[in-house]
């Protein structure tokens, strides 16, 4: 009789902890869904992402009209967190790229202007521009028709070679909107030069390009030739040979 006793009640007990359990894993299980209830209502954390909402060429700069935001779940890795206002993009960018500090850089660092070099920009036609791309070394001629701009004119009644291996940095429309080397489209053309050679390049009025792809580095003639155009032929050959001439790197 005591062992029957016994096994009821160690079975009443058993019936009592498995309730128990039951009772606290529904109370737990409530919970869970409580709090996952309450994370479902919390709105995410959205991260501000700028992208372009028009395209940008190589070389052009970036500003607030060019951009928007977006909203995402995650941020971006190398993004910047606000618009960089002044750099120019490194490559030509489509709208919806988002502004990554890897795709941008400051308008001299994308140039390759090296210490002691300026940046010279003429206006030139189809013709004149000789077609040039950014990154070409190029002869810069005076037009023989030009206007005398000083007393080193460049209008000698014959086209004159004023530099060679002069690096082409950049090329634009005539309103000034950077080009992806459409020289259809083309109206000025950016020049790397030494500052020191800058005063005497200028005084050419209509300077004309040509391309000089076996050039690598600068060179100025110098002391330009200012005869008339009765003297074109004598003249002629010592502006290809000219008494004087300097190297400079760039």
């Amino acid at each position: 009789m005591a062992a029957l006793a016994s096994s009821s009640v160690s079975q009443t007990s058993r019936r009592a902890a498995t309730k128990t359990l039951k009772i606290a894993g529904g109370f737990l299980g409530g919970l869970a869904l409580v709090g996952l209830a309450h994370q479902l209502t919390i709105p995410p954390h959205l991260h501000t992402v700028w992208v372009l909402k028009t395209p940008l060429t190589a070389g052009q700069t970036v500003t607030s009209q060019n951009v928007t935001t977006i909203k995402t779940l995650t941020g971006w890795p190398g993004a910047f967190s606000t618009v960089p206002t002044g750099m120019v993009a490194k490559t030509a960018l489509a709208p919806g790229t988002p502004l990554l500090q890897n795709d941008f850089t400051t308008p001299v660092a994308f140039r390759g202007l090296k210490p002691g070099q300026a940046v010279w920009t003429i206006p030139v036609s189809g013709v004149s521009s000789g077609l040039v791309q950014v990154g070409d070394r190029v002869q810069v001629w005076s037009d023989p028709q030009s206007t005398p701009q000083g007393s080193q004119s460049a209008s000698t009644g014959f086209a004159h070679l004023w530099a060679t291996g002069v690096r082409v940095i950049g090329i634009y429309s005539s309103s000034g909107t950077p080009l992806s080397n459409n020289q259809t489209a083309i109206g000025m053309v950016s020049l790397a030069v030494p500052d020191q050679d800058l005063s005497l390049l200028m005084t050419i009025a209509n300077p004309t390009l040509v391309q000089d792809p076996y050039q690598t580095t600068f060179h100025l003639v110098v002391s330009p030739p200012t005869t008339t155009p009765s003297s074109a032929t004598s003249s002629a050959s010592s502006s290809t040979k000219p008494s004087s001439s300097k190297k400079s790197s760039g």
